[in-house]
């Protein structure tokens, strides 16, 4: 679900993701769509590559390179908090 707020922001599940400012603005609607599920994929346990292929990355190291973008951490360090 993507929300729009002050601060921006990716809501998702219990979390509330604020990125960078401006995030549908600066990275477009698709973009974060394509996190959003990417999000949703990681946490049900899916390999990051697994991920990375099936929106369409060449690599995992590539969705990774958007993911720290984005989010300002790796996919690894985001699961990893609580």
């Amino acid at each position: 679900m993507i929300a729009t707020s002050q601060a921006c922001g990716l809501a998702h599940g219990r979390r509330t993701v604020c990125a960078l400012p401006g995030l549908i603005a600066e990275a477009g609607a698709e973009l974060a769509k394509r996190l959003a599920t990417a999000l949703d994929r990681l946490e049900q346990g899916q390999a990051l590559g697994a991920v990375a292929r099936e929106l369409g990355y060449a690599s995992p190291s590539a969705f990774s390179a958007m993911f720290r973008r984005v989010m300002g951490e790796s996919p690894r360090a985001f699961l990893s908090r609580e």
